[in-house]
């Protein structure tokens, strides 16, 4: 299992040992077993915002120089304490802004400007999306079916849509992290004058990369088990991945649209139970999230911010979330799939920093961390902010 660490933020200076260096390019980076690291430490300095004292240290093979910070999630921040209260704001359905407006009336001597939030849950979406990954490789095999589906949202125009692929196991409700996929919205201005020319087969190709992530903790000589509605995409997708003869295909085809009054038929009702943890996650999302709801004009600006939102969420779900507050189940994803013991609460899922060295990421999320994700309406995000929160 896997148990949450101890806060870097509440280690006391003198006994806080750096478990590596955080120079990609040295060989301490990555430790090995019976390999020791040889560091030296190099007195410390007062951290401006609280006038606590972090410690510095040099690595003794590439003499580079960090400090205890650098091991935190909240290295280089001039506002430390705003990260774990937008973390739990940003699971809790409010908006940036209003987060701002209510931190600034609680804390008027601590107030911060509107344009520091957004930086600030870029750090947590970056850290989400990297945690993903971390407990995906950490976790047991996997041995249950999979629900398939694309979450939908926009991107500053309902034109822009962002679908994100959201595999949730069937049983213990696990989301085993997302892909997103660009393609045009059926919009009346969509059709009068297109300005959204995302790539082709997107959606198939977030569904192979999200096969690829389940393969690699299914047993050898046992077959995944997939379950999705009757998109021919998805369909395509798995015929067309290198390993597409070892999948289970489970089709439920989506019913017609009901009347308000009309009773559910018994093929409704099948789809329904079979495709039900990804429905509530889905509803979930658009509940918890502001730029997601149904009738909402707060769309994201970059389809990474939404990615990285979504991922913190996603977070929260396996880690946090019970999986019943009805039945008064307190069990979280989590621990139904075996990871952990208890569930976590936002200062352990924060309570170091990962590295994107250290935790290997396929091209399409590190394309969202460095903020390098195409996008189809041609935007490009300024080289100052690229791996600047990870």
């Amino acid at each position: 299992m896997v148990e949450p660490s101890t806060p870097v933020e509440r280690i006391p200076p003198s006994r806080f040992r750096p478990p590596f260096c955080p120079n990609p390019r040295c060989r301490h980076h990555r430790p090995r077993r019976g390999q020791t690291f040889r560091y030296w430490r190099e007195g410390y300095y007062r951290r401006r915002c609280d006038g606590r004292r972090v410690p510095r240290f040099l690595c003794l093979e590439c003499r580079v120089g960090f400090s205890a910070r650098t091991f935190a999630v909240t290295y280089r921040m001039r506002k430390p304490h705003l990260l774990l209260p937008v973390a739990r704001w940003m699971t809790s359905g409010a908006a940036l802004r209003p987060i701002g407006r209510a931190w600034n009336d609680e804390h008027p001597e601590l107030a911060c400007h509107p344009s520091t939030l957004p930086r600030v849950a870029r750090r947590v979406g970056a850290q989400a999306i990297l945690i993903l990954e971390e407990l995906h490789r950490l976790a047991p095999d996997l041995a249950e079916p999979v629900v398939l589906d694309h979450f939908e949202s926009f991107v500053g125009l309902q034109e822009n849509g962002l679908g994100l692929a959201t595999p949730i196991g069937q049983v213990t409700g696990w989301v085993y992290g997302g892909r997103p996929a660009w393609h045009r919205q059926a919009t009346k201005a969509s059709r009068r004058k297109p300005r959204v020319a995302p790539g082709l087969r997107e959606v198939e190709r977030s569904a192979r990369e999200v096969l690829s992530l389940l393969f690699a903790k299914v047993p050898q000589g046992t077959r995944l088990h997939v379950v999705s509605d009757g998109d021919a995409r998805y369909a395509r997708a798995i015929r067309r991945h290198p390993r597409g003869r070892d999948v289970v295909h489970e089709v439920h085809v989506n019913p017609r649209s009901r009347l308000k009054d009309e009773p559910r038929d018994e093929p409704t009702r099948e789809r329904d139970r079979a495709l039900r943890r990804n429905d509530n996650c889905h509803t979930l999302i658009r509940h918890l999230g502001a730029d997601h709801r149904r009738q909402t004009i707060a769309f994201c600006r970059r389809g990474e911010a939404l990615v990285e939102r979504v991922a913190a969420l996603m977070v929260w779900h396996n880690l946090s979330k019970p999986i019943s507050i009805r039945r008064d189940d307190r069990q979280t994803p989590g621990m139904l799939r075996g990871l952990t013991s208890r569930p976590w609460r936002w200062a352990e899922i924060l309570s170091r920093r990962r590295f994107v060295s250290q935790v290997p990421v396929d091209r399409t999320l590190r394309r969202v961390l460095e903020r390098r994700m195409p996008d189809p309406r041609g935007i490009v995000g300024p080289d100052r902010v690229r791996m600047r929160s990870v």
